[in-house]
């Protein structure tokens, strides 16, 4: 199982991770979404944004580059047969997630089909459930978290053919390396997808907004966009002959977060003496 974890540093991001995860064209045909929640009482997306910025609202510490949302991918071999995956196993995987992250967090996330493999997408607030303490792991504990859960998934045989090395014994091997030892096709056809929505891309959040259609997620470095992540390794745009730094910034972006942090800080001077519920109850529905 490739286990992906994105760091957002945008206020816009409680908004945008969550309705990405939600979007209706990864559910099965016919089926109802499966989506599960931890500490959430919200049945429906605008509920679930107001709950995260209600969370946010009760951070303690302030910095310029705060993250306001953690989006991990749990990614299963294409060679797993969806009728295998039971929505019980699943259940199962989340469970086994949010224990290992924190049960103390609010967690959301749906189950993607729109690929050739199947794949969980999920929302952490960084935030404990109202504490405003922090819930980020360390390079450690995040190390921990991977091993553990594809532990977890080969005891309860929920993707017996995703089995990942977690860096225990392998050769170190450089992002640059490691994208030149696909083969050529693979690098090829990277460097394409990239082009193309670069050439299309009329801003910078566009140009991020046309790579998530296509299921290539982009990682942040110091509050900004910096390449994208193949497997669990990130990449540098300047691989792909990307200048993401010459696309203009949306004006409409900048207004858009201060909105949001506007109302972060009214939810945060109205909510703490509000809310009494114990710390990391399990809430949801």
């Amino acid at each position: 199982m490739i286990v992906k974890i994105l760091s957002r540093s945008s206020p816009n991001a409680i908004q945008g991770v969550i309705t990405y995860i939600l979007r209706e064209d990864t559910t099965k045909e016919h089926e109802e979404p499966l989506i599960f929640t931890k500490n959430l009482r919200s049945q429906d997306i605008n509920g679930y944004i107001e709950e995260y910025k209600i969370n946010e609202g009760f951070r303690i510490t302030q910095r310029k580059d705060s993250v306001y949302m953690l989006h991990t991918i749990l990614s299963a071999s294409p060679d797993e047969l969806q009728e295998n995956t039971t929505p019980e196993k699943l259940q199962m995987l989340f469970d086994r997630f949010t224990e290992l992250w924190g049960k103390d967090g609010i967690h959301l996330a749906k189950v993607h089909y729109d690929t050739n493999s199947i794949h969980l997408h999920i929302a952490t607030s960084p935030i404990e459930y109202r504490t405003g303490q922090s819930l980020r792991l360390s390079h450690q504990e995040l190390k921990t978290l991977k091993t553990e859960l594809q532990r977890f998934q080969i005891e309860k045989d929920i993707w017996p053919l995703s089995i990942v090395d977690h860096g225990s014994g392998k050769e170190y091997v450089n992002d640059r390396q490691y994208f030149h030892r696909k083969t050529n096709a693979e690098r090829e056809a990277i460097q394409q997808q990239l082009q193309e929505c670069y050439k299309k891309a009329t801003s910078q959040s566009h140009f991020i907004s046309l790579l998530s259609e296509l299921d290539i997620h982009s990682y942040e470095r110091g509050a900004n966009h910096a390449g994208i992540m193949i497997g669990e390794r990130k990449h540098r745009w300047n691989q792909f002959d990307i200048d993401y730094k010459d696309l203009p910034v949306d004006p409409k972006l900048s207004i858009q977060e201060q909105q949001v942090l506007s109302e972060i800080q009214a939810i945060r001077q109205t909510t703490r003496s509000r809310y009494i519920d114990i710390p990391g109850r399990d809430i949801s529905k």
